[in-house]
């Protein structure tokens, strides 16, 4: 009689005492690699240390070249890791970079090589891109010279930050149709040592005016502070470059409307603030964000929350500061972030100066009259 054999188990076969095998777990995707450095170069004061590494994090930069006075530079490239530079035209002409970060124009002679057009053009056209932290043309002055050298040319280096293009004010911009017209505006802005001068705070500003309201008819304006400019007598067109201190400014239009600046550069930590208001109602914007009120308090609209939280804190309180830089940069830098309009460097120029002119008046003064008396109309 033929043995019957038992039938084999399989050893994948699953009991009680022998439970099915859990899958392999699935391999979670590779994270993307880091985004490779920025090459950059920086001019500095030894001030803006701390200012510029912050800027260096949050831009991803990488500096190959640091800049200074020749009694600052190599101590200033120890302390950021780059080869020191105490000439700017040689640190731009030979510099491996992608972005040329100005962030004081002590000692840089700017001007001179602005004026060199064609040495800033083979800059250009090997990609370095000029970013300074102070206007640049300086005056009405200044920037007729520079378009009668290069028509073409629409200013020298290119401003940072524009509180227009803080995350806060991007956001609330696309509002402004929905809110109406701008009757009054109010613009605080506080910066401390090394984070710009008061020419700086006082371009800005102007910039900012401009895009919530249009050129004024008139600004009367005060400065004090440790340079004060009163009693100097100042040709118009005269460079904004030595102004320091603080600034209020009131700025009339035709039709009533009206906007008031308060302005610093000895304000210890940096701030930027700005109100609006119409006949819908209330618009606070600062640098994160923005909150539109109607006449009862009621929130009408709110932007989300803040950007992360930043925790860390440099010990001149400069990372606020760098956020507003290192925002502005990476902007500019990105090839996918949308083209923005050119800043009108001649008419924001011009309330600059009639601001600082009126200062030295003691009168009202005129933008448009400024734009003719320097040739620049």
């Amino acid at each position: 009689m033929a043995t019957r054999k038992k039938p084999t188990r399989s050893a994948s076969a699953t009991t009680p005492d022998h439970p099915a095998p859990s899958p392999a777990p699935k391999k979670a995707p590779d994270a993307a690699p880091p985004a490779p450095k920025r090459r950059a170069l920086v001019w500095l004061a030894p001030e803006q240390v701390e200012l510029v590494r912050a800027v260096a994090d949050l831009a991803n930069l990488e500096f190959t070249a640091v800049g200074s006075a020749p009694a600052e530079a190599r101590k200033l490239a120890e302390a950021l890791g780059g080869e020191p530079h105490d000439d700017l035209r040689h640190a731009l002409g030979a510099a491996d970079a992608e972005v040329a970060l100005l962030a004081s124009l002590s000692g840089a002679g700017l001007w001179e090589l602005l004026e060199d057009i064609e040495f800033m053009r083979r800059c250009e056209s090997r990609g370095l891109r000029v970013v300074s932290l102070e206007p640049a043309p300086g005056s009405l002055t200044e920037l007729t010279r520079l378009r009668r050298l290069d028509s073409a040319r629409q200013s020298g280096a290119s401003f940072a930050p524009r509180m227009r293009h803080a995350p806060g004010f991007r956001a609330a911009a696309d509002l402004f149709e929905q809110f109406g017209q701008v009757e009054t505006m109010d613009l605080s802005a506080r910066s401390g040592v090394g984070q710009g001068t008061l020419a700086a705070r006082v371009f800005d500003a102007m910039d900012a005016v401009m895009a919530a309201l249009g050129e004024p008819e008139t600004i009367d304006a005060s400065v004090r502070g440790p340079r004060s400019i009163s009693g100097l007598r100042l040709a118009a067109g005269e460079s904004l470059r030595d102004l320091r201190g603080d600034m209020t400014a009131h700025m009339r239009y035709a039709d009533g409307r009206s906007a008031a600046v308060t302005l610093t550069d000895r304000g210890g930590r940096w701030f930027r603030g700005v109100t609006l208001l119409g006949s819908n109602g209330c618009l606070r914007i600062d640098e994160a964000g923005f909150e539109w009120l109607d006449a009862t308090g009621k929130v009408i609209e709110k932007s989300p929350a803040a950007r992360g939280s930043r925790k860390k804190t440099t010990p001149d309180g400069a990372l606020a500061a760098a956020a507003a830089i290192g925002d502005e940069i990476n902007h500019m830098l990105d090839p996918r972030a949308p083209r923005e309009a050119p800043l009108d460097v001649r008419t924001v120029l011009a309330m600059a100066e009639a601001a600082v002119l009126s200062a030295r008046t003691g009168q009202p003064e005129s933008p448009a009259t400024l734009l003719r008396m320097t040739g620049a109309a």
